[in-house]
């Protein structure tokens, strides 16, 4: 390891948040500026103005459950997510003991992965499937970085107990 990774260790707690923060957002910026649509140039002659105020909201499954779920409460979709993130391997104890007791890098990682990627799907699905803007992207990021922190150091820990 280098002496900057070292000088990373050695930071507490609030300022790898911060890192960590600093780095989510600019992920989310960049992924928001991919996705979104290139501006028009200007128009050389002015167009007539069409009224859309009263066409009809976009049809589809993705925008119907898009609308679904924003109509639910913002801060309940948030402790839906934590706590299911949270319990998911509580809830599933047996199986973590089964592969801990493999003693496999690969199935520990593979573990780690699934409960990762069922949490960044959980989050996917809460914030409204259609990533529509700054924060959608924002928080799908942060909540797959701590999920993965999460779940990392929650298998860590009862591999500890089981071992020790």
């Amino acid at each position: 390891m280098s002496d900057f990774m070292f000088g990373i260790v050695k930071l507490g707690i609030i300022p790898k948040l911060f890192l960590v923060v600093v780095v989510a957002t600019g992920v989310a910026y960049l992924g928001r500026a991919v996705l979104s649509p290139a501006p028009s140039p200007a128009p050389a002659t002015a167009e007539i103005a069409i009224d859309i105020s009263n066409s009809p909201p976009p049809s589809g499954l993705f925008h119907s459950a898009h609308a679904k779920i924003n109509s639910t409460s913002p801060f309940l979709r948030i402790i839906i997510f934590v706590l299911v993130a949270a319990l998911l391997p509580f809830a599933t104890v047996s199986i973590v003991k089964n592969v801990l007791g493999e003693r496999s890098n690969k199935y520990n990682f593979l573990l780690l992965a699934a409960y990762t990627a069922f949490d960044f799907l959980l989050a996917l699905v809460l914030v409204g499937i259609l990533l529509t803007d700054f924060w959608a992207f924002f928080f799908l990021i942060i909540a797959a970085i701590a999920s993965g922190v999460y779940n990392f150091a929650l298998l860590n820990r009862i591999e500890e107990l089981e071992n020790g």
